[in-house]
């Protein structure tokens, strides 16, 4: 990259980071180049499958804005004070950069990819913008292709099918790197078909009988449920550190990805309860497939559990307000008889608990953070 574009860029800090963070997903997705799958260990092949595509993904995702970064703002006014003509024709209307820009960024990176010709062809002597092409292209014609990931998959579902406990292997594995992890591949490893379980569920009924509760909190109109991912709950955990003698209640469960993977990567014990049963009998058919024995899951309304037991507790924005508060006193009721606990909101459900003179806010610690899990830990107690 030139000086002037390092200079120009320096103008423009967030688009800096997103050209370093391009550079990281290809610098983690070239780790996977020129593997022999047929060499791989069970752990190298699960992230392998898992994680190339999420990278490939992110790319995609970050792509566009790295171009109209450059473009734009890093190297118009260079364009235009070398050449106006130039710099005009790079972004008339009919150009694919001037198409990139009218539309407000192509979120398809095969198409990106395949019309730089305006660059590779007029401006050859502008290198950096063609050396990134030449980065993704060259990683990503190096990587495991979909094929073959879709033939590592079957191996390992077949491989877990056969040797359950592979499930915990694999999963402590991850839980000790920075591995992205992908939540459609470990939901289907561990036999969770939520779309087809979603479809299934009578949220009419539920929504009937339960109408001052949340039934209908996190599904969309076609019935797919927004949970935690699983790399919020690794960090989580990191931070939280449960042990044996922990017992973690995850209020609002669902299918209980809290407690799955943390049932088989901690010694802590978890407790989930969801109000709707169809969720937690494919949650609990994981747990007895894989052997969670420190995991419970219930079908219950939550304001008739008693779950006093706990002194760790996990909101993903999933009651109403009026259930949030009769659940917020209880453990204030709680926490005033077991010495403390420590209470984790994810998402709209820290509008409730940020207000709670009797809870203080352990992370983060600053008030304005880059808290991209969007989750805040508080403690009771002054």
């Amino acid at each position: 990259m030139s000086d002037l574009l390092c200079e120009k860029l320096l103008e423009f800090p967030e688009h800096g980071e997103t050209i370093s963070e391009i550079h990281e997903r290809l610098d983690r997705l070239s780790r996977y180049a020129h593997q022999n799958p047929d060499e791989l260990s069970l752990i190298d092949r699960f992230n392998t499958v898992q994680e190339v595509p999420l990278l490939i993904g992110q790319i995609r995702k970050l792509w566009p804005y790295v171009v109209t970064s450059i473009l734009n703002q890093a190297t118009r006014e260079l364009f235009l004070s070398l050449d106006e003509k130039k710099g005009s024709e790079l972004f008339s209307p009919r150009s694919p950069w001037g198409r990139l820009h009218s539309k407000g960024g192509m979120d398809d990176l095969n198409d990106i990819l395949r019309s730089p010709d305006i660059l590779t062809e007029k401006y050859s002597d502008y290198q950096p913008l063609i050396s990134l092409f030449h980065d993704i292209k060259g990683v990503l014609s190096t990587v495991p292709s979909n094929n073959t990931r879709k033939k590592m998959f079957r191996y390992l579902k077949e491989y877990i099918n056969q040797d359950p406990a592979s499930m915990q292997e694999i999963l402590s594995s991850v839980h000790l790197s920075d591995v992205g992890l992908n939540g459609a591949v470990i939901d289907r490893l561990l036999g969770l078909n939520k779309g087809e379980i979603e479809k299934s569920i009578d949220f009419l009924s539920l929504f009937m009988e339960y109408d001052d509760e949340s039934v209908i909190k996190n599904f969309t109109g076609e019935n797919i449920i927004s949970e935690t991912d699983y790399a919020s709950i690794r960090k989580l955990l990191h931070l939280l550190e449960p042990g044996k003698g922990d017992v973690v209640w995850d209020l609002g469960c669902a299918y209980s990805r809290l407690g799955i993977y943390g049932g088989l990567t901690t010694d802590a014990t978890y407790k989930g309860v969801d109000i709707v049963a169809g969720r937690v009998e494919a949650a609990l058919k994981v747990k007895d497939k894989f052997g969670v024995d420190n995991l419970t899951v219930m079908a219950e309304d939550v304001r008739n559990v008693d779950f006093s037991d706990g002194n760790i507790f996990y909101f993903y924005n999933p009651f109403f307000d009026d259930t949030l508060k009769i659940v917020g006193n209880k453990l204030r009721e709680i926490a005033g008889s077991n010495g403390g606990i420590k209470i984790v909101s994810n998402n709209t459900s820290d509008d409730y608990f940020s207000k709670q003179k009797w809870l203080r806010r352990v992370y983060p610690l600053e008030e304005y953070t880059d808290n991209k899990m969007h989750i805040n830990i508080y403690e009771s107690g002054n």
